[in-house]
């Protein structure tokens, strides 16, 4: 079930969400049963988000919206597919609000009988914030009359003219990448994978989150897509993909999130050899992908 729950100063809890709330099987997830109860008795885990699309360019398909959440010891993936069409107000209570609960089917029925906040402080649910909702805001857009955030493409792309400042400082301190590539894995949206063949000297002294942000530009006729990687507060490596590939813009777009750099080019027998060696990075700007496809 999907859903919402509104603040209070409404009766439609869609005037004024607190909540996108989505009701999943947890045991069909194996683990996710044991995280719940371990979160209800006090325990913190490490969780990240995201929000993702799924578009059929033929149009036969409706668009899916896609709430992932990764929790990261225990290591347990989950990526739940929610039709646009079926549910346009829960997605934009999510999209306000910024908060997603993910509940058991037993919340689910305590909060039809009791105060949803004494609820919620007593089942401690997964409270999901995922960071950047631009992936679906476009889908939203197409399908219903949902605001637009056009200043938020426009903040992540610029117009260069060569040779001038603000096109050396784009470039500044970038790493030549030698190729990019898109990397499917059972199913999942996909990883962006750029090769950098000295990628080893930025995993030197690297600890923690690596985080990513992506920038776009136009110069000269060139599509140019600037990835940034930092951990600690300190630049971990800054690249440059000129005139990348539409699938590669789309999937990012769509909220490819996940971005690896390699050593070398992705080969199937070695994969999780080489992915066990790159820099992983859990990066924004969507919006800059989607400023490309709207040139």
């Amino acid at each position: 079930m999907v859903g919402g729950i509104g603040d209070g100063s409404s009766s439609d809890p869609y005037d004024s969400p607190f909540a996108m709330v989505i009701t999943i099987l947890v045991d069909a997830v194996p683990g996710l049963r044991d995280v719940f109860k371990r979160q209800r008795n006090g325990e913190e885990f490490d969780v990240r988000s995201r929000w993702a699309s799924e578009v059929d360019l033929n149009g036969v398909r409706s668009p899916v919206v896609l709430v992932d959440f990764l929790i990261l010891d225990p290591l347990i993936g989950v990526e739940i597919p929610i039709p646009v069409d079926g549910h346009p107000k829960p997605i934009e209570a999510g999209i306000r609000s910024g908060l997603i609960i993910v509940r058991d089917p037993e919340l689910a029925e305590v909060m039809q009988k009791r105060n949803h906040a004494s609820a919620l402080n007593e089942y401690r649910p997964l409270a999901l914030r995922p960071p950047d909702p631009s992936p679906i805001v476009g889908v939203l857009q197409q399908r219903f009359d949902f605001p637009r955030r056009m200043s938020e493409a426009n903040s992540a792309y610029e117009e260069l003219v060569p040779n001038s400042e603000a096109a050396r400082e784009f470039a500044k301190g970038t790493r030549q990448i030698s190729g990019a590539y898109l990397l499917y894995r059972r199913g999942l949206t996909p990883m962006l994978i750029l090769v950098d063949s000295r990628v080893g000297e930025c995993l030197t002294g690297v600890s923690g989150k690596v985080e990513g942000q992506w920038t776009a530009a136009t110069e000269a006729g060139d599509q140019i897509l600037r990835f940034e990687a930092v951990a600690g507060g300190e630049t971990v490596g800054r690249w440059i993909l000129a005139n990348p590939d539409e699938r590669f813009v789309r999937a990012g777009a769509s909220g490819a999130h996940s971005v690896v750099v390699l050593a070398e080019a992705p080969t199937e027998d070695v994969i999780d050899q080489q992915l066990a060696g790159g820099l992983h990075a859990w990066a924004q700007g969507a919006n800059a992908f989607r400023a490309l496809l709207s040139r």
